[in-house]
């Protein structure tokens, strides 16, 4: 038996729809493509300004402290407290914590 050989052959019409159903799937993932970059940059702008906040909060913190450090209440409780200053004709008292303080433990002694 003879094996024919089978030429595959397509009409002008047939050809057409092939290049037109290839044209639109390149198109639909083009546009599926496009559609999750865009998804992708608005969760990334949301995490962004998240994040602007975030600094914009934490300046103001900022920005309140250092207006306080710049004070005289600060300057003040910054003396007393750390170079234990007071002003002229205060008596300053300092007083020791009783736990801070070691306690006295017994050496035993040889004697000869």
């Amino acid at each position: 038996m003879k094996n024919p050989t089978r030429q595959w052959s397509a009409s002008p019409g047939q050809l057409a729809a092939i290049v037109v159903l290839i044209l639109a799937l390149y198109f639909v993932a083009g546009v599926v493509h496009r559609g999750l970059n865009v998804w992708n940059l608005k969760q990334q702008q949301h995490a962004l300004l998240q994040k602007q906040k975030e600094l914009i909060d934490k300046r103001e913190q900022l920005g309140a402290a250092i207006e306080y450090m710049q004070s005289a209440s600060y300057v003040e409780q910054a003396a007393r407290s750390m170079l234990l200053w007071g002003p002229p004709g205060e008596t300053l008292i300092i007083t020791t914590d009783e736990a801070a303080l070691p306690t006295p433990t017994a050496v035993p002694t040889c004697r000869p």
